[in-house]
């Protein structure tokens, strides 16, 4: 199973934002700045991690995005893998 993990990488680089010299920092978006930004929905990114199938293109402009604002992202960074639940067995 594959997951979008946006909020979580968002967290990431506030984080790493947060440990830069105050003069070096750069302003993370939000989900609802980068939706904008985008060009799509702030509901669109907010479902994103619950949707059944991933829309390569919508993820394409969130990295394009991010990278625009200098924020190195690759579609591994938005994505994770679980394994898929186990069917109980007898």
């Amino acid at each position: 199973m594959i997951r979008v993990t946006l909020k979580e990488h968002l967290q990431q680089l506030e984080a790493s934002e947060a440990v830069k010299h105050p003069s070096q920092r750069r302003d993370v978006p939000s989900i609802p700045e980068l939706a904008e930004a985008a060009g799509v929905t702030r509901a669109t990114l907010y479902n994103l991690p619950s949707v059944q199938s991933v829309n390569l293109k919508l993820l394409d402009r969130i990295i394009d995005e991010l990278n625009r604002q200098g924020f190195e992202t690759e579609l591994t960074d938005l994505l994770t893998t679980y394994p898929d639940e186990m069917p109980a067995t007898a």
